[in-house]
């Protein structure tokens, strides 16, 4: 049954919300079901959407642009739909009618409301004639009420081609791109015939939600003030920190945060392969972002130099993946450069077992690693939380890990990372420990310290010595 007409009878004592005031979900805990409908009062729109779908060619708009995105792609479309309607005498009501066109349009109606719920981190897509799978923010991994048709998969991916401007890899057989536009933001990865039995699967990753204040993560229980507070006082001094953990455990949301406060002055110089981190130069934020999909065939030298050209003040590595993004992360760092990145892993054993003996990375340089923070979720809750903060020291020609728990002279680790900071900072230790605890005490009280407070901090710290 075409899910546009369904009654919504038997809902009542299921959790439901709305998207965009034009589609309602209803979640059933016990089943771990996910149904989303069309809002009644739009259903009696489907004739005109159908018909002016039928008729409006989408691609039509699009022939005097050399390139093109999935936000110009969007935006003309919509406004050219909407010009239609006006001509008609039909209330665009503010651009809902004209996306019920646009999606229908691209026979992809029924992806649509998935795309725009920001309550769903991931959705996949095992072939056509299969219920969707979503992974949800707040109710895990979900069934949903939505089997898409092979003309349906197809649609997608044809679109996803477009946008792209090639055609998915014939020899490898698989596809990654971003859907991006001011409503959407998702990381598509779609897997072809080639290397499946013959279907099409597709894991649209949503990246709308990656930022939350530092102060939301508290809230949230991801983690505590100490080990906030330290977060902070080392970002502020542009230390070299990986976040690291397994798939899907907020790594990339942790660093938004971090880089989020930022001051706008500090040249942030991202390199990702796909786009993840947050835009913000419109704020006055000074960032430069590139695609590591496009100079990652140079040289480790090369693309250092690229790198140093570019005068960055911090460096972002979105995804430390292969050897030789471990070897360019090492070598930056030896340079001198600040750098932050994420990394996958799933304990911080793994991980140096991975540098010392997979990699053959230099144990001396992988002590000028400031912070490894690990991340994990709980998959029960449903909850993405800190589950440690490291230090890292060369010793007996070696690399002792120290895990760092809180804010006190008796925190072996926190002395390890005040030592390293002291040496960037021109510190002392019981000026950085004062430093640590003037961060939680804000913190405590809901209040970030800002870069200005933590420069004046530092400046009359010096002063008295």
């Amino acid at each position: 049954m075409d899910m546009y007409l369904e009654l919504l009878l038997g809902y009542i004592d299921k959790p439901s919300y709305d998207i965009n005031n034009v589609y309602t979900v209803y979640i059933n805990k016990e089943e771990k079901k996910y149904e989303v409908y069309l809002n009644e009062e739009y259903i009696g729109l489907l004739p005109l959407v159908r018909e002016l779908s039928q008729k409006y060619p989408v691609f039509d708009a699009l022939a005097e642009f050399n390139e093109i995105n999935f936000d110009i792609f969007y935006n003309i479309n919509i406004n050219k739909i909407s010009e239609e309607l006006r001509r008609l005498n039909i209330d665009p009501q503010n651009d809902l009618i004209p996306d019920l066109i646009f999606w229908e349009s691209l026979n992809l109606s029924r992806v649509a409301p998935l795309l725009y719920d920001i309550n769903i981190n991931e959705i996949f897509i095992n072939g056509s004639e299969y219920p969707i799978y979503v992974d949800h923010r707040r109710y895990g991994k979900l069934i949903t009420n939505i089997v898409l048709t092979k003309s349906e998969v197809i649609s997608l991916i044809r679109l996803i081609e477009f946008i792209k401007g090639e055609g998915l890899d014939p020899l490898r057989g698989n596809m990654e791109a971003d859907l991006y536009n001011s409503k959407i933001h998702y990381r598509l990865n779609i897997d072809g015939p080639q290397i499946t039995y013959g279907d099409y699967f597709i894991s649209l990753r949503n990246l709308r939600h990656l930022m939350y204040s530092l102060t939301k993560l508290i809230n949230l229980g991801s983690i505590d003030v100490d080990l906030t507070s330290i977060l902070i006082v080392s970002i502020y001094s542009l230390a070299n920190i990986i976040i690291a953990g397994s798939p899907n455990t907020g790594k990339t949301t942790l660093l938004n945060s971090l880089l989020s406060i930022l001051p706008n002055h500090i040249r942030k110089v991202y390199i990702e392969e796909a786009r993840e981190s947050l835009d913000l130069r419109r704020y006055g934020n000074h960032q430069v972002f590139y695609r590591l999909g496009k100079i990652n065939k140079w040289s480790k030298e090369e693309q250092i130099i690229f790198t140093l050209r570019r005068s960055p003040g911090y460096i972002i590595i979105g995804e430390t993946l292969t050897k030789h993004d471990v070897e360019i992360l090492f070598y930056s760092i030896s340079l001198g450069l600040n750098v932050a990145t994420t990394i996958h892993t799933h304990s911080i054993d793994s991980l140096l077992k991975r540098w010392l003996i997979h990699e053959e990375m230099d144990p001396r340089i992988i002590c000028d690693i400031d912070l490894v923070v690990i991340m994990k979720r709980d998959l029960d809750e449903n909850r993405r939380y800190v589950d440690g903060v490291y230090t890292l020291e060369y010793k007996d020609n070696d690399v002792k890990i120290y895990r760092i728990k809180e804010i006190s002279q008796r925190d072996y680790g926190l002395s390890i990372l005040a030592e390293k900071l002291g040496k960037r900072l021109k510190l002392k230790y019981n000026d950085l420990l004062e430093l640590f605890t003037f961060t939680k005490e804000k913190l405590s009280n809901g209040e970030i310290i800002n870069y200005e407070e933590f420069i004046e901090f530092i400046k009359r710290s010096r002063r008295n010595v």
